[in-house]
């Protein structure tokens, strides 16, 4: 599984770690946050805010489109994958190209100031390879008598 963890606030460093979700403070109206997919492939992804009174804006980028493109109407999205109102909670599991992006968006046209604290969970969902792990016997170089001389020297 791929797993992130990336913190964004004005006084908090980007960290990143193997284990974690994300946690994203979306600081003033209009500002946003995009995270990039690890890789192509299928992917399960949910954001979730505590604050009931204000909801955010979540949709899947094509690996062209940046967030501010997007956002001047000028950027690809995947409608399938994203969501077509303001959410308070939002998940989906969704398959995407190489290059692909989470936009997560705080869109407050009455406050203008409103911050809003978003966590966003994404796990991949592809199935990794994993290495041949079975010992080759031909291999291996040294016979029994070899070995037990070596043990019998330190015991």
């Amino acid at each position: 599984m791929c797993w992130i963890l990336l913190v964004f606030s004005r006084k908090i460093p980007r960290t990143f770690s193997s284990k974690s979700a994300l946690s994203t403070i979306i600081s003033d109206s209009s500002s946003l946050e995009s995270i990039p997919f690890c890789n192509g492939g299928t992917y399960s992804y949910s954001a979730v805010t505590n604050d009931e009174s204000h909801g955010f804006l979540i949709y899947v980028l094509d690996s062209g489109t940046t967030a501010q493109t997007f956002l001047d109407g000028r950027g690809e999205y995947y409608p399938s994958c994203s969501g077509d109102e303001k959410y308070v909670s939002f998940s989906n599991t969704c398959t995407v190209p190489s290059g692909a992006s989470l936009l997560v968006y705080n869109e407050d046209e009455l406050l203008k100031f409103s911050s809003i604290n978003v966590k966003v969970t994404i796990t991949d969902l592809n199935e990794r390879k994993w290495p041949d792990m079975s010992w080759d016997e031909s291999v291996f170089e040294y016979d029994e008598q070899w070995l037990d001389e070596v043990w019998n020297l330190y015991h």
